[in-house]
């Protein structure tokens, strides 16, 4: 009984190393989320997904996303925790981009403040404050 209880925690620890080679599981979760989302936005911008069609699919990549999240090992190296807190709230502004499209739609509302055809990019970067209060630019992976 002892050795068929130590085989499948070999095996885990032989998949968590490999993962943590390839960079934070929970992380990689995140951005690939982010692309995916992102790439829906495109979809309706573009016509080919209504707002509904867009609602659905980020919902159902939601809970893809909470389950690859629930299923990641949780080993952290030092600047995981960090480099997880980025990619979460790039994923939490795509989430909010897709929300505020499936609302207002693809036409311009300036009573809202909504421009679509304002072809807007992040610069990629991001302000972090150290424990000190030291303030430094960053870009963001």
């Amino acid at each position: 009984m002892h050795r068929t209880l130590l085989i499948p925690v070999a095996i885990l620890s032989i998949t968590s190393a490999a993962l943590a080679t390839d960079g934070n599981p929970q992380r990689l979760a995140f951005e690939r989320s982010t692309v995916d989302l992102d790439g829906l936005v495109v979809q309706a911008r573009e016509g080919r997904i209504t707002s509904g069609q867009l609602r659905d699919r980020r919902r159902r990549l939601e809970a893809r996303l909470d389950r690859e999240l629930s299923q990641a090992p949780v080993e952290l190296k030092p600047g995981d925790l960090q480099e997880v807190a980025a990619a979460r709230a790039e994923m939490n502004q795509a989430v909010i981009h897709s929300q505020e499209f499936e609302f207002f739609g693809p036409e311009d509302r300036p009573e809202w403040g909504w421009y679509p055809s304002r072809r807007i990019s992040s610069t990629g970067s991001t302000l972090r404050v150290d424990d000190r209060g030291r303030a430094r630019y960053s870009v963001l992976r």
